[in-house]
């Protein structure tokens, strides 16, 4: 193998694991924001919770019949176009809205867009992104992880502006956005200034 393709599989690899990272870090953050939200109801959204994460919303219960969709053996549901994560608060059953977990599979969607960035077709759906594919004679649809400097025409519900050292983003759960015109364009998440 050349060194430039193993350059090339050890960047993808990285990559890879610091998007592992960075999600097990946001699971983490949901499960001790839903318990901080419900100890302190009425001060939740005063302000961009920890470093990473600021959860719009915490529903007692989804009010659909969902999906559960499996993700490296982390359950996730799936409900109207949106996805939700299960976190227990004092015993209590709670969902939180997250982004869409890389990976997950699903046979239809709701209203979905065709984009296409660097000559790869994606489906844009309720703020997700998926690929298309064909399993077992049948097509299905693959979320895959938000390409950075692809422009959305707008938000997923539920995303919340946030002031990061001076600069405006937007974030819903672990995805960041600047504004672009009339448009929004997908960003790493921002580090703060020193």
């Amino acid at each position: 193998m050349g060194d430039r393709q193993q350059n090339r599989q050890d960047h993808f690899q990285e990559a890879q694991d610091n998007r592992q990272g960075w999600a097990d870090n946001v699971r983490e953050e949901r499960q001790e924001y839903a318990e901080k939200y419900y100890d302190e109801y009425w001060n939740w959204h005063h302000g961009y919770m920890g470093s990473a994460y600021y959860a719009p919303h915490v529903f007692v219960s989804l009010g659909c019949s969902n999906q559960v969709v499996v993700v490296s053996a982390h359950s996730y549901y799936y409900c109207g176009g949106s996805y939700y994560d299960r976190v227990i608060v004092q015993s209590e059953v709670k969902y939180v809205p997250v982004s869409a977990p890389s990976g997950a599979e699903i046979t239809k969607l709701e209203n979905p867009t065709e984009i296409v960035i660097d000559g790869k077709t994606y489906y844009l759906d309720n703020g997700s992104f998926y690929i298309q594919v064909t399993r077992d004679g049948k097509q299905i649809y693959v979320v895959v992880d938000p390409p950075v400097g692809a422009e959305v025409p707008s938000l997923p519900d539920g995303a919340r502006e946030l002031d990061v050292a001076g600069d405006s983003y937007y974030q819903f759960d672990k995805v960041f956005y600047r504004k672009l015109g009339d448009r929004y364009v997908i960003v790493d998440p921002p580090k703060p200034k020193s």
